[in-house]
């Protein structure tokens, strides 16, 4: 889908009509269109109109009166950007050393153990059960990995195997570039909200979260 206004009220419209028509149980268990949701955290169900590239980020409550209802958090729609994105190669670990963890020791986990979670259990979510994250998830919302933040510009990622696996750097406020562990360019996150990105790959699909 193209994602343009119009496409994406239609969309959300013939949703709040089909969750209108149900019940909870319903919902959680047979989804919108025989698809069930998934859950997110802290019992947030994500509802996917299959096909349609429109996710639905949404919680269930009970008002004083004892009436369930629904609560809408919030709608992401998947689309093709048509433009190339621009070329961020000022902060390419390729090119300049302060991004690059293999000169910068500051941030290379090998050498810095602070920001190494086979070394520093406080940032092992193995071993750590209170650590909250942020988590890197697929658009299937299954968890692959985790980050550590190394700096105010830079934060690895490790798989759960504590592999680190790759790196993503900050380009501005909305936007941080990914790398993988070879310091290749990988993709992109853009900024949905304070604590959730959105991940794409570099023909601009998008492949992922993280939150």
């Amino acid at each position: 889908m193209t994602g343009q206004p119009s496409e994406v009220t239609e969309l959300l419209s013939s949703f709040i009509n089909e969750i209108e028509k149900t019940t909870k149980n319903i919902l959680i268990n047979e989804g919108v269109n025989h698809v069930p949701p998934s859950i997110l955290q802290n019992d947030i169900f994500v509802f996917n109109i299959r096909g349609q590239g429109l996710r639905v980020y949404a919680s269930f409550g009970t008002d004083s009166e004892g009436q369930e209802y629904i609560l809408l958090l919030d709608f992401t729609v998947q689309r093709k950007v048509t433009s190339p994105y621009p070329n961020f190669s000022p902060k390419n670990p390729g090119i300049h050393s302060k991004y690059n963890p293999k000169v910068n020791t500051m941030i290379n986990p090998r050498v810095n153990t602070m920001l190494n979670p086979r070394v520093n259990t406080m940032i092992n979510p193995r071993v750590n059960t209170a650590y909250s994250g942020p988590f890197v998830y697929t658009l299937d919302l299954r968890q692959e990995g985790f980050i550590v933040r190394a700096s105010d510009n830079v934060e690895l990622i490790f798989n759960f195997e504590n592999d680190f696996i790759g790196l993503c750097i900050k380009a501005n406020n909305d936007v941080y570039v990914l790398f993988d562990e070879k310091n290749e360019w990988i993709g992109f996150l853009v900024k949905a909200k304070e604590d959730l990105r959105l991940r794409f790959n570099l023909d601009n699909d998008w492949t992922g979260l993280i939150v």
